[in-house]
């Protein structure tokens, strides 16, 4: 049995999204590499036999379509729409919490530097979410 487990690997808790996505990486991952195995024997940096490159060039064929598939799925479960939803969320909420400590009573901040607080804060904002071609965010009024 242990012998099994080195093998296979110990049971993790795993969320199944999480699961499909480390599939699809972990495929894309071995496509490239077989790709540069196959490359390496065709260019001739590498030996191989006819049948080895014929088993190599199966593999690889097999790896890309169980890539395929993974994406497929992966996109099917709508992976990449939670990401972008759940990082807009997280943006969302670093650009209240700035405008609420802006005008934290506890800073008793003037309403001129809250004012000149939000404009330097939300500049860097909307410069942060330009350069990741985001969505450009705009810091919340005070309360």
């Amino acid at each position: 049995m242990d012998e099994a487990r080195d093998l296979l690997g110990i049971p993790r808790e795993l969320d199944p999204s999480d699961a499909l996505v480390e599939s699809v990486h972990e495929a894309a991952g071995n496509v490239a590499t077989l790709r540069t195995r196959v490359q390496a024997v065709e260019s001739g940096e590498r030996e191989a036999t006819a049948v080895q490159l014929a088993a190599l060039r199966e593999t690889y064929s097999e790896e890309r379509d169980r890539l395929s598939r993974m994406a497929k799925l992966a996109h099917d479960a709508g992976i990449d729409e939670r990401r972008v939803r759940l990082a807009e969320d997280q943006a969302q909420l670093i650009a209240t919490v700035l405008a609420a400590a802006l005008t934290d009573p506890e800073w008793s901040l003037p309403a001129e530097a809250q004012a000149r607080g939000r404009a330097v804060l939300g500049r860097h904002l909307r410069r942060a979410t330009a350069e990741e071609g985001g969505e450009i965010l705009e810091l919340p009024a005070g309360e």
